[in-house]
């Protein structure tokens, strides 16, 4: 199979990084069904949100969590629903990305679940025509699974944990192996890797999310791996910062947070203090 020898030699480069410099351990807060239930539902409305699918927080909650008629937007609702399914199930919450010729029919199973509601994507298939974000091109489809499956023959030679959650997540974000989906696959593919090490999944709040394109590409366009990972690391910490038991209280502590704005230049993202961790007062991140 024909394979992208600059993404290769990409993923052969980050991969040192993350093996030669450890990365923070940070546990999962997500101890009780309920909080698992809240954190996905989270994670869902913010990677969709991340992807243009923009929704008020409490309309998404409304047909996400209880269970309201989709009147409007079904498509971009499916979407959410799509996610917060892979990231509440068991199954798919808890599977490590598989390295070598086993990945390919892993990924394919994942997004035709993820994007079963989208029959005009595609679901399961790989893409059959170029794509690409802005300036930047994505894996050729000829080049798809051969791209899929030696960068994944890196994952064991970096460490379990953020490590390896970062490493699969960005193979499968420079792949981009199918026509619609790849960004919210990727970040369930990354946090995935966290929740089989114990460790905290990631969100990324809206007014964190071109702080973490930029970074990605930086890494994409130059190479340096440095922003993302640090940038990574923070969000991480961040996410771990909340209390998620009671929905009500932690959509309260994340708008004092600034997690729902967009701009960067009028908003800093602040972060729960843990002595204040009951109440959520924020404070300086």
């Amino acid at each position: 199979m024909p394979y992208d020898h600059r993404r290769l030699a990409l993923f052969e480069k980050f991969a040192e990084r993350l093996r030669t410099k450890p990365l923070p351990e940070v546990s999962s807060p997500v101890k009780t069904a309920i909080a698992r239930q809240n954190f996905a539902f989270l994670e869902s409305y913010f990677s969709n949100f991340i992807e243009g699918t923009e929704f008020g927080v409490e309309e998404a909650r409304g047909f996400v969590l209880e269970g309201l008629p989709i009147e409007t937007r079904p498509k971009d609702s499916h979407d959410v629903l799509g996610v917060f399914h892979q990231a509440s199930d068991p199954g798919w919450a808890n599977q490590t990305l598989a390295a070598g010729a086993p990945v390919l029919e892993q990924l394919r199973a994942r997004h035709a679940d993820q994007m079963k509601e989208r029959p005009e994507v595609g679901p399961g298939q790989f893409k059959d025509r170029a794509n690409r974000a802005g300036n930047t091109e994505f894996v050729l489809p000829r080049e798809v699974r051969g791209t899929l499956v030696v960068g994944s023959q890196l994952l064991p030679t970096v460490p379990p944990g953020l490590a390896r959650a970062l490493l699969a997540m960005f193979v499968v974000a420079e792949v981009h192996p199918f026509n619609d989906g790849n960004g919210r696959l990727a970040r369930l593919v990354m946090n995935a890797e966290l929740s089989v090490a114990g460790a905290c999944r990631i969100i990324v709040p809206t007014l964190f999310r071109d702080e973490y394109l930029d970074c990605l590409r930086v890494l994409t366009r130059e190479g340096d791996c440095e922003p993302f990972v640090t940038a990574m690391t923070k969000i991480q910490a961040w996410s771990a910062a909340f209390v998620y038991d009671d929905l009500d209280k932690v959509l309260e502590s994340l708008r004092a947070c600034n997690a729902f704005e967009k701009s960067r230049t009028q908003y800093k993202l602040l972060t729960p203090t843990p002595a204040a961790a009951p109440a959520h007062r924020p404070s300086t991140a």
